[in-house]
């Protein structure tokens, strides 16, 4: 596993909000990401670049935070959730590292609504972070 040290979490308030975004878009977040939202909330990883299938160099921003007082929350990307993605991060451009139907890592480019895959899962973004 990639060693990853995660900077300025805000410790998650609720961690029953989990499981209120799974019932509310009737998703089912796996439990790498679960645990990794737990225990860093909205935080960013010492290791933050990553690679798409298209571009590269892209930079992995921070995990969106599972705090509702928070000012970028998980409660701003419903619209992503009705296109059956499930947003956990961002990059500086507004861009959003989201799961797809197979629990695949893609970038949603907010400009252009494409996807760009990254990785097979959750698990192998953060071993891919360079």
């Amino acid at each position: 596993m990639n060693n990853i040290n995660w900077k300025y979490v805000i410790p998650l308030e609720n961690k029953e909000e989990i499981q209120e975004i799974e019932k509310k878009y009737s998703v089912l977040l796996p439990n790498d990401l679960k645990g990794c939202i737990e225990n860093n909330n909205a935080g960013y990883p010492n290791k933050n670049i990553f690679d798409t299938e298209v571009s590269k160099e892209k930079i992995f921003k921070d995990l969106i935070s599972y705090n509702r007082e928070d000012e970028e929350n998980i409660y701003q990307f419903e619209e992503l959730f009705r296109m059956n993605l499930i947003p956990f991060g961002l990059d500086p451009s507004g861009n959003v590292l989201c799961l797809d139907d197979d629990k695949k890592v893609i970038l949603y480019l907010h400009e252009t609504q494409e996807k760009e895959f990254v990785a097979d899962n959750f698990s192998e973004f953060l071993n891919k972070l360079y």
